[in-house]
């Protein structure tokens, strides 16, 4: 599939001071010259003439071709505003859709035509969609029109309503618009559905491979495959591949732990048992590894680690090695050591490190030197002190281990946690170096588990430059090279932190310079990969504040009822309403009890947070005693 051809021809072919809505419909764009010997766009924003240049368009043609969904301000690496000039001219080709992925925008090409040319069409649509008009088109002419029927049998509009996202009488109108085409009856949708049912009906005639092919993508992804072969068996056309028997990369890159890592290389995720922690943690290794696959490593923590040499390995004197008529020690590696020496040589790749059940022991007996290193921009990790050999881990090893080696900065940690008898807390030094994320269940998530069980769907790999690039933005983003936050938006982010300081000042549990230098980074990451940012900077960043405060500030609350029952009533008014008025010495705090029955609104800037809040109060109610991981 070639799109460059669509691109020329509709830049050609496109009217002077045709105005383009952009895919938000927050602003506009007025198209004004195609030069093509010069490979330059003018467009007119505002009172602003633009020109701009086709070789992004054409890069994002070559990757749209590989049939990905892509997320433009990633690809582009840019959150400018041509980035959404760019993503707009070319959602336009009929080719191509844009879609939502984990609440971001993304563009996605076809090998068929979606839309006519000169819309935008999203996908899937809760509107009658492209793919479900080619379906209907197949049904009328292969079922009722061959058949001499008046409409569907009643058992196939059944079958219909349970693969696709349309009901039976949904179905049953659009097959009515087709046969009033002859008959002379009135079209569900008035003049647009008597003008879409014709169009359909050519397109049959002259296309029927290309509407057979988009048929396909009228089916839902949590379609019983038995169901949909029985209806393509009946419209004698192939059935499809699902589209959602994979994770789409979008999907994979636009996560929580995605941004977590890329601000901050250790991330911990905790919840029950079962939640998918490793799972997930799994997945995003997969999607970003290497050709090789060695790019990752998952280490089981066992309760017998007491210190650092099952993660650093040590010398192993009772194993030697002849080199150069010399008998040597061996160096007892471990994986953990190796997949640190093969990042410190694919210093471009990224390397992950899955630390399962990583509380199965005291962290910091095992992980100490590690954490240590991991904060420092120059940190070393000290593993031998034998002369000046490097001492082989095996025999005929080429790499060998050094006295010391430098953290490698491409290494990213993930430790999953779970909490029983047989697990140990962590200590806030701990948690002041990672960002926590917390895997709950919810009863509508179970209850459509139950009701229609599924396996883990398949990782694809990335394609190449993606990992590279998640690489480059995170060193950007630990060295706050990443664009900064425009001020009015600072100056409201800034605001809420201090209050938060405050509050968790008084209560003993403040925070410092590390954790508000490394919120701000993981905000600007979050406004950088965002695919709206004025929505962004008016409302969109307390959403990812809130996970920060999720993430960062609440991990560290633990204690009794008197220690802190009024820092978690304050805590949980505060994200409840957004506003803090600071207490006069002896003031009665806000009551626990309240605090714990407070309920979320559309102004609630803190949700998720306050929700958190509300459980930790409860369970310090029941028992006495509570902790952020529990």
């Amino acid at each position: 599939m070639s799109l460059k051809p669509s691109l020329e021809n509709f830049l050609s072919n496109v009217k002077k001071n045709t105005e383009f809505n952009y895919l938000s419909n927050r602003n506009s764009v007025k198209f004004l010259q195609y030069d093509s010997e010069q490979g330059i766009l003018l467009v007119a924003r505002g009172e602003e003439t633009l020109r701009i240049s086709i070789i992004p368009f054409n890069n994002l043609l070559i990757e749209l071709e590989k049939g990905v969904p892509i997320h433009v301000d990633t690809f582009l690496h840019s959150g400018d505003n041509n980035r959404s000039i760019i993503e707009t001219i070319l959602a336009n080709l009929p080719e191509i859709v844009w879609t939502k992925l984990d609440n971001k925008k993304h563009i996605q090409a076809f090998t068929h035509e979606m839309h006519r040319e000169g819309k935008t069409f999203k996908y899937p649509n809760k509107d009658w969609s492209s793919p479900e008009w080619a379906l209907g088109v197949l049904i009328y002419t292969r079922l009722v029109e061959r058949n001499n029927l008046s409409t569907i049998a009643s058992y196939t509009s059944k079958k219909l309503s349970d693969i696709t996202n349309r009901n039976e009488k949904s179905w049953q109108a659009r097959i009515s618009n087709f046969r009033s085409l002859k008959t002379g009856g009135g079209f569900d949708g008035g003049e647009s559905g008597r003008e879409m049912s014709e169009y359909w009906i050519d397109r049959s005639k002259t296309d029927i491979q290309k509407v057979e092919e988009l048929a396909a993508y009228a089916f839902s992804d949590t379609s019983n495959p038995d169901d949909i072969k029985l209806i393509c068996n009946q419209l004698t056309i192939k059935p499809p591949v699902l589209i959602g028997n994979k994770v789409t990369p979008p999907e994979m890159m636009n996560t929580t732990l995605h941004r977590s890592l890329i601000t901050k290389p250790f991330t911990i995720l905790t919840g029950a048992s079962g939640t998918g922690k490793t799972r997930l943690a799994k997945d995003i290794t997969k999607y970003l590894s290497n050709a090789e696959g060695t790019n990752s490593a998952t280490v089981a923590v066992g309760a017998d680690w007491t210190d650092n040499r099952s993660v650093l390995g040590f010398v192993n004197h009772l194993r030697t090695v002849e080199k150069g008529g010399v008998k040597i020690p061996i160096y007892q590696s471990t994986p953990i050591l190796d997949l640190m020496l093969a990042a410190t040589a694919g210093i471009t790749t990224p390397y992950f490190l899955i630390l399962d059940e990583m509380n199965l022991s005291h962290v910091e007996r095992y992980f100490a030197d590690f954490l240590s290193a991991m904060e420092q921009d120059d940190g070393v990790l000290e593993l031998h002190k034998e002369g000046e050999q490097i001492l082989p881990r095996y025999a005929g090893d080429e790499q060998g281990v050094p006295h010391q080696i430098n953290y490698p900065q491409n290494l990213f940690v993930i430790g999953t946690v779970n909490i029983d008898e047989t697990t140990y807390m962590f200590s806030p030094k701990v948690l002041d170096r990672a960002n926590v994320i917390e895997f709950t269940v919810a009863k509508d998530t179970i209850e459509s588990f139950l009701k229609a069980p599924t396996t883990y769907p398949e990782i694809e790999t990335a394609t190449p430059g993606i990992a590279e690039g998640f690489l480059t933005l995170a060193k950007q983003a630990r060295n706050l090279d990443v664009a900064e936050l425009p001020k009015a938006t600072t100056d409201r982010i800034a605001s809420h932190l201090l209050d938060l300081f405050v509050i968790l000042k008084d209560g003993r549990f403040e925070f410092a310079f590390r954790t508000a230098k490394e919120i701000n980074a993981y905000l600007r990451v979050c406004r950088h990969l965002s695919t709206d940012q004025g929505t962004w900077d008016s409302e969109g960043w307390k959403q990812d504040l809130d996970d920060q405060i999720l993430q960062k500030l609440l991990p560290k609350l633990h204690g009794s009822m008197g220690r802190i029952g009024g820092l978690l009533a304050e805590l949980a008014d505060y994200c409840h309403t957004g506003t803090y008025t600071e207490r006069a010495e002896n003031a009665a705090s806000i009551q626990l009890k309240t605090a714990g029955n407070l309920v979320a609104t559309d102004s609630t800037p803190f949700p998720k947070s306050l929700a958190k809040l509300k459980a930790m109060i409860r369970t310090l109610q029941d028992e006495q005693f509570v902790s952020f991981i529990q």
